[in-house]
């Protein structure tokens, strides 16, 4: 089997149920230590290794985790096609009572290592954060939502987020620069790409625009 099939066989045959109960929030979940352990026999099986790794990158004003899990095939004979990889990003928070900085970063690590395994070996936790925080911040944000005042009409309120021409720009550019379109909103505090503030628009661009650099750089 080479890698792509290798992978094919852990993906189908993995089950890493959610047996973490979050009391809080009253569901299950499951941590980046449970899809390990649930991997480890299929990676025996296969004669394949998962490694994984990550960075504190800085994205704007903030900080994010950044993590990346490799599916590595220890059979291949040379470097060719012997590798594929995912990545996920988490945001650490500003600050959390009863928690120091050392253990906030390894939260937010595990949280970002658990992400990109479940993007490399197809496991989706979209649907149920397994963090309070996430319960607490998406409860915050729908509140807000139901007590939104009604737009305004004047020309300011009509400049407050991007335009339509300006949204097909970061479309483009996000295509060029291969970035994940769900990625770049969770990085900005998106829940679509309307919501870009224009002073955040030039920015985006930039940073997009290095992106797209660094890319048709490395494929030169």
């Amino acid at each position: 089997m080479n890698v792509y099939e290798k992978l094919l066989t852990v993906q189908t045959k993995l089950n890493a149920p959610k047996n973490r109960k979050n009391t809080f929030g009253g569901y299950t979940y499951r941590s980046c230590e449970d899809i390990l352990e649930a991997v480890k026999p299929l990676l025996a099986e296969v004669k394949a290794l998962i490694l994984i790794k990550d960075a504190i990158v800085q994205v704007g004003e903030r900080y994010y985790v950044y993590a990346q899990a490799f599916f590595y095939d220890i059979e291949a004979k040379d470097g060719t096609n012997a590798l594929v990889t995912a990545d996920a990003y988490a945001r650490e928070e500003d600050e959390k009572k009863g928690t120091s900085a050392a253990q906030l970063t390894g939260a937010t690590s595990s949280y970002a290592r658990k992400y990109a395994l479940g993007a490399l070996l197809l496991i989706d936790d979209q649907k149920d954060f397994d963090t309070d925080e996430y319960k607490t911040e998406s409860d915050a944000k729908a509140k807000k939502v139901v007590k939104k005042d009604p737009p305004k009409t004047d020309a300011s309120a009509l400049d407050e987020y991007v335009t339509s021409a300006q949204i097909e720009v970061l479309e483009r550019l996000l295509k060029r620069a291969d970035v994940d379109p769900a990625k770049f909103n969770q990085i900005y505090g998106l829940a679509v790409l309307s919501e870009l503030p224009v002073a955040k628009y030039d920015e985006a661009v930039k940073k997009l625009e290095t992106a797209i650099s660094i890319n048709e750089g490395k494929g030169k």
